[in-house]
């Protein structure tokens, strides 16, 4: 299967390597799912519409990186003893 137009006679070389390890990440990655990616987006854009996903998407972010920061906190205090400090 070639990765680009013309790929299968091109040998992989140091110089094009980098080219390469890309084409090949992006297909295993996407394109080689691409159709269930698009079934999966749709069926999801049926439930929220397509321009709610960005501010869900967002306010979803946003909860789970303050919670998750929260919990380090709470791990970090309860993992570390420190002398002379009532607070922990």
């Amino acid at each position: 299967m070639a990765l680009k137009e013309g790929g299968e006679h091109i040998q992989v070389t140091q110089e094009n390597k980098r080219e390469y390890v890309q084409l090949s990440a992006q297909y295993r990655l996407y394109a080689s799912i691409k159709d269930q990616i698009e079934s999966l987006l749709n069926g999801l854009y049926e439930i929220i519409p397509k321009d709610l996903i960005t501010i869900v998407s967002y306010i979803l972010y946003s909860l789970y990186t303050n919670k998750l920061i929260g919990v380090l906190v709470q791990r970090t205090r309860a993992r570390t003893s420190h002398l002379g400090d009532s607070r922990y």
